[in-house]
């Protein structure tokens, strides 16, 4: 079949471009990578592609607990006991399945998936084989082929996969289709047959959830269905309709300052105005973050050639946002991207309260997307650990078999993996000396930190200290990110003082594992020497950042050692986020 068969026979609407750019990938013996936010069609895209060139396909859905042994396969545990490992007791996961049998294996949400998961699928793609312990070498047969999907970075509980592994795919983004497209789809997949006037009008008001600065994420295609149904069983109740079916379908910048219902109610009224989304496929481009849209993966055949943007870049450049006159200021001309996190430090004061909050979201999105690229994954820290029968984990053979038997109870080894939970109080200078590009790169920073640990606390210290995130207290990334913003830069530098204040907030902690992360030039002007205090922690590793100076160095070794922790070296703050990257892969193997 050729795509425009596929698309009629499995009721695809529009898409005749990323139709026939799958198809082509496929028939070149490619693989696909589909990139796009939730709800534009990526797996009905995949499934139609499979179907309609007549491949068996597997189907796996990635998410943080999935196992190399569930992609690749595992030897039946009892049957191992009984008779060691044999080719027959190997049952094989959807990866050697695929490969044995020559299908297709579709992975839905690729980057949900963990690092050491993605990894096995290097040698699969690019050489056509995976090597399974106690079994050899298993070679793909014809036809085998990987189509995968992926949400944006900046979505939830995503990362970014590797360089190595996007060489291996050919990418096809898949934004939010136009308006009449949109109605055509809620048409086709309603299941109350609603008026064409709801169908519009549902379509408009989720399309507007798309360009709203109120709104962080808007709503897909899905949504709009879910409104034109309800609306239909309510008698036309448009207005109850979109609450049952947005409440779970959008992300508000700031619910605090800007209520669901007051959102919600702006946008009925537009709607019912007549003002439109802006002219162009899904109500204007694609939700913004960081003021370049979606990083898109290097290295990897972009089909759609879309603008290259850097996402992981952190290097130093003045902001030339210079308003002659902050309360005259328009939406429009407020800095974008990096522009936004390096000037709202100066900008907070003088700019009205709207414009304020609108450029610090701007600020906070660009910093989040940087920091989860830095990232790469977002998986947080685990630890395997050992166990006896009966306690609960999965059967450890190779230490079972290495008892001599006859085997008890307490011969029988498991081993189950746990979330690695430590309470790490992050202590930031935010003394006068902290410019606004520095207070974005120390937020960029406590981003990376928050991301791959379970609980981080944030102490800011200049003449004092306070704590801006208490240990205990459940802070998103995008809270924590928002409260160093919110720091103002002052004072002298007590790094004492941060000590202390980090040191009462462990106190607090029930935790086993408890340490504090310091920030720091190690150039104190106030309060006695910090050495003498970085014992009181339970552990201290020290980023040092900037010029390297006698003193400073002095003083960064000095608490390191008396913390019993380690001392990391930033040379600039541009380095910053990277040397805290590097400790947290070394410190805490994420």
């Amino acid at each position: 079949m050729n795509f425009e068969q596929i698309a009629r026979a499995h009721r695809i609407v529009g898409r005749r471009r990323e139709l026939r750019a799958v198809l082509a990938c496929l028939q070149a013996g490619r693989n696909v990578l589909l990139e796009g936010p939730v709800g534009v069609g990526k797996t009905a895209l995949a499934r139609a592609v499979a179907m309609g060139a007549g491949r068996r396909w597997l189907r796996v859905d990635g998410d943080g607990r999935y196992t190399e042994a569930k992609l690749v396969g595992h030897f039946d545990p009892p049957g191992v006991l009984e008779r060691g490992y044999v080719a027959e007791l190997f049952v094989p996961g959807p990866l050697v399945e695929a490969m044995q049998t020559g299908a297709l294996l579709f992975i839905n949400e690729l980057n949900r998936m963990p690092e050491g998961v993605q990894n096995v699928l290097l040698p699969a793609l690019d050489e056509g084989m995976v090597h399974v312990p106690h079994l050899g070498t298993i070679e793909a047969a014809e036809g085998f082929g990987l189509i995968a999907t992926q949400n944006p970075a900046e979505f939830v509980a995503t990362g970014q996969l590797s360089e190595a592994l996007l060489d291996r795919f050919e990418l096809v983004r898949l934004l939010h289709q136009d308006a009449a497209e949109e109605r055509h789809i809620v048409a086709q997949d309603a299941t109350c047959e609603p008026e064409p006037e709801i169908i519009a009008r549902a379509v408009e008001l989720v399309r507007a959830t798309r360009h709203d600065p109120r709104i962080r994420r808007g709503a897909s295609v899905r949504a709009a269905v879910a409104i034109a149904d309800l609306a239909t069983t309510l008698d036309g109740d448009l207005r109850l309709a979109a609450e049952l079916a947005l409440a779970t379908r959008i992300e508000l910048a700031d619910a605090r300052e800007t209520p669901f219902g007051d959102v919600l109610a702006d946008l009925e009224k537009k709607v019912a105005a007549g003002v439109t989304t802006p002219a162009g496929r899904g109500g204007g481009a694609p939700q913004k973050i960081g003021g370049g849209g979606w990083p898109p993966p290097r290295r990897a055949g972009d089909l759609n050639r879309a603008l290259p943007v850097k996402p992981g870049q952190t290097g130093t450049r003045s902001s030339s946002f210079t308003p002659s006159a902050a309360e005259d200021i328009q939406a429009g001309e407020l800095p974008e991207g990096w522009e936004a996190a390096t000037s709202y430090h100066r900008l907070k004061r003088s700019l009205p309260p709207h414009l304020r909050r609108e450029v610090e979201e701007r600020a906070i999105n660009e910093i989040l997307v940087r920091a989860r690229s830095l990232l790469r994954h977002a998986a947080r820290p685990t630890r395997r650990v050992a166990a006896h029968w009966p306690e609960p984990g999965e059967l450890d053979l190779e230490s079972t078999l290495a008892t001599p038997r006859p085997w008890g109870p307490n011969d029988i080894a498991l081993t189950r993996v746990e979330p690695r939970e430590a309470d790490v109080v992050a202590i930031l200078d935010m003394s006068l000396s902290m410019t606004g590009e520095k207070v974005a790169l120390t937020a960029l920073a406590a981003a990376i930190l928050r991301l791959k640990l379970d609980a981080l606390a944030l102490v800011a210290f200049d003449t004092k200290a306070h704590a801006i995130a208490r240990v205990g207290e459940a802070l998103s990334v995008r809270e924590t990110v928002r409260r160093v913003l919110k720091v103002p830069a002052q004072g002298y530098t007590n790094i004492e003082s941060g000590l202390r204040e980090a040191a009462r907030q462990l106190e607090r902690s029930r935790r086993r594992e408890r340490l504090g992360i310091i920030l720091t030039d190690g150039i104190a002007n106030m309060g006695r020497d910090p050495v003498e205090i970085a014992h009181q922690l339970p552990r201290l590793h020290v980023v040092q950042v900037g010029l390297e100076e006698k003193q400073g160095t002095r003083t960064c070794v000095g608490m390191a050692s008396a913390g019993r922790g380690r001392r990391y070296r930033a040379h600039t703050y541009d380095d910053l986020p990277k040397v805290v990257r590097q400790l947290v892969r070394e410190c805490f193997g994420a």
